[in-house]
């Protein structure tokens, strides 16, 4: 068992917990990465905090970071995603969205 010291506060849980379901909704709203800046905005803190947010979301495997400015990339979990941001991801992606809820390549 933890001791109480070492775990982490419910405010840290909820900003991990919140930078997550943004950079999620960001991807789907933008079809890109969001900056540092935004996320601290988003979740309430400091870009520093943001950033010690992000490096532990890569940790876990919840995300993924590469070089540079935007950088961050989600692993391919489409089964999380509801069926409203799975449209806008295709929509973003140039698909075309039938009314039966089938994916027709666009163009």
């Amino acid at each position: 068992m933890l001791h109480q010291s070492l775990r982490p506060s419910a405010t840290a849980c909820n900003r991990r917990v919140n930078a997550l379901e943004f950079i999620r909704r960001y991807f789907v709203e933008h079809g890109s990465s969001p900056s540092l800046g935004e996320i601290a905005a988003a979740i309430g803190t400091s870009p520093q905090r943001a950033s010690g947010i992000v490096h532990d979301l890569e940790q876990s495997g919840e995300i993924l970071r590469g070089e540079g400015r935007r950088a961050i990339r989600l692993p391919d979990r489409f089964d999380e995603l509801s069926a409203s941001e799975l449209v806008l991801l295709a929509r973003r992606r140039g698909l075309l969205v039938i009314r039966n809820g089938s994916i027709e390549a666009s163009g």
